[in-house]
């Protein structure tokens, strides 16, 4: 028996050819390469074993995918070709060789020993040619100067594109950058031909992505909202290609490896025929990728849409760095602009009942009293004290003492409640109220209905002469002060001293006419 193929065809032929062939008993022959094969690969011979040729060392281009210092590519893209799985790789170096790695497979004619024609067998073939990597065609060899033309042409009307898309991206307000993704998208989108393109984002494990930004041609439909926290588990083999190459590039989705059957259903259920995809790195890091979609018909990618979609999502990301940068630069700012209010909060608060202390009522009162000054508007303060409240901590003890205090102190938050009204915890038992916009009368009547919301609390105190906890309560009024003594004409620190001086001798005739009580300082 006898399967014989034109071998000096094959070996005439410029591109580099490895082919296997497997008789109809399922037997397979050694790996065939001619000669332009075994120039390219630095063959020294050219009937190898394919544990031989899975030695090769090959690598992706590193001008074509964000992620660098990668290891030799595993599983071997000619490995897998010559054990008949679909390969077509235009991202591939060996050494430092640009090359296009395609596989084919063929059925062959299988003859006997006299030249009859016995059946069948199987080949499979890999064709291997260089690729120029300085020009965006595929063979370097024969380049016809229309196909340079056109090249150069391409070229430079994509290093324009790229220079608007920079500049748009440098001066672009954070608020204005996802509009500015979106153009790019479009513009990539437009340039290479293909019907949808895409921005996807990694969470910090990279075990989820999310759609982000999308672009779709005339007719073609939206997939943004159905392709949200995409986890690893759905989708293993694109996360583990995407993660180790940085690159995936499909020429046909039908002609994706066993390993991929649920992006192939994926791609199948939104009609995608061809997908490219392309990192994105923050700081080194993958973060996400850029991908461009054939819906319409399938395409066979090349090198130059591969460093196109490169280029952009270099400025992609640069933009979304610069974003990220932005949105943390503000939550910082937020979390300091936080931390100095409550810095502020306890530099103004009461430690034990979270009243204001008296550095924030002095600040206040200053300003309640010019205010008022310059309106004409009237302003009262209050000095309240606890009735007999040394008896109570010696009675019950100064934990229950504090238990009081607070208790207290929650029933004064409560009743001053109307606008610019601060109560301020202003010694041991003793708190003052500032009243804008209050008269006399007024606050008089505010101190009374105080006197009865402290009746109903019904705090036990067996010492006092109602044996409940009282308060009395000094009030003072500017508009009063300022006819009897021309308080205007003084500073406002000088009023304010007045004022609570008042106030101190108006609580100190109510603790002597028999305390729980309002006394005013008219």
């Amino acid at each position: 028996m006898s399967t014989e193929i034109p071998l000096l065809l094959l070996e005439q032929m410029p591109i580099g050819i490895l082919w296997r062939s497997i008789d109809r008993d399922g037997r397979a022959s050694r790996v065939n390469a001619n000669q332009a094969a075994c120039r390219l690969l630095e063959l020294s011979e050219s009937h190898l074993s394919l544990s031989e040729l899975a030695m090769l060392p090959f690598h992706l281009d590193e001008q074509l995918t964000p992620l660098s210092d990668l290891p030799p590519l595993q599983p071997n893209p000619l490995k897998q070709a010559l054990q008949g799985e679909s390969v077509n790789r235009r991202d591939i170096l060996f050494g430092q060789r640009p090359l296009h790695i395609k596989s084919m497979r063929l059925n062959l004619p299988q003859t006997d020993t006299n030249g009859g024609a016995e059946g069948v067998h199987e080949c499979f073939a890999v064709f291997i040619q260089p690729r120029d990597h300085r020009l965006f065609v595929d063979n370097a060899n024969t380049p016809s100067l229309s196909n340079i033309e056109l090249s150069v042409r391409d070229l430079l009307a994509f290093d324009k594109l790229l220079s608007e898309l920079s500049s748009r991206f440098i001066h672009a307000q954070p608020c204005q950058m996802n509009l500015h993704i979106d153009a790019a998208l479009q513009a990539v989108g437009q340039f290479c031909l293909a019907d949808r393109c895409y921005v996807f984002q990694f969470d910090a494990t990279l075990d989820c992505m999310h759609n982000t930004h999308e672009w779709v041609a005339d007719g073609i439909s939206s997939h943004i909202d159905d392709l949200q926290n995409v986890t690893a588990d759905q989708l293993p083999w694109f996360f583990q290609t995407i993660q180790r190459q940085g690159l995936m590039v499909v020429h046909d989705t039908a002609d994706l490896p066993k390993a991929a059957a649920a992006e192939q259903a994926l791609f199948t259920d939104e009609g995608i025929h061809s997908v490219m995809c392309v990192g994105i790195t923050l700081g080194g890091k993958l973060s996400g990728f850029v991908g461009c979609d054939m819906v319409a018909q399938s395409k066979q990618w090349t090198e130059a849409d591969i460093r196109r979609l490169k280029l952009v999502g270099e400025i992609i990301g640069q933009g979304l760095q610069s974003q990220h940068h932005l949105i943390a630069l503000a939550n910082t700012q937020q979390e300091l602009m936080q931390a100095n209010q409550k810095l502020q909060q306890l530099a103004d608060e009461d430690g034990l009942t979270g009243l204001a202390n008296r550095r924030q009522f002095d600040r206040q009162f200053e300003a309640e009293i010019r205010r008022a000054l310059r309106l004409d508007h009237g302003l009262c303060v209050m000095m309240i004290d606890i009735d007999h409240f040394k008896a109570y901590n010696d009675v019950f003890g100064h934990i229950q003492g504090d238990a009081a205090l607070l208790q207290v102190s929650q029933l004064l938050h409560d009743h001053f409640k109307r606008s610019g009204e601060l109560v301020a915890r202003y010694g041991g038992e003793e708190f003052a109220v500032v009243l804008p916009g209050a008269d006399y009368n007024e606050a008089v009547a505010s101190g009374g209905h105080l006197l009865e919301r402290m009746e109903h609390l019904a705090i036990r105190h067996p010492n006092a002469p109602q044996k409940l906890l009282s308060l009395s309560v000094g009030v003072a009024s500017l508009q009063d002060h300022m006819v009897k003594s021309r308080l205007h004409q003084f500073e406002p620190q000088a009023i304010i001293g007045s004022l609570l001086e008042q106030a101190d001798q108006a609580l100190y005739r109510a603790k002597a006419s028999g305390r729980n009580c309002v006394v005013g300082a008219c």
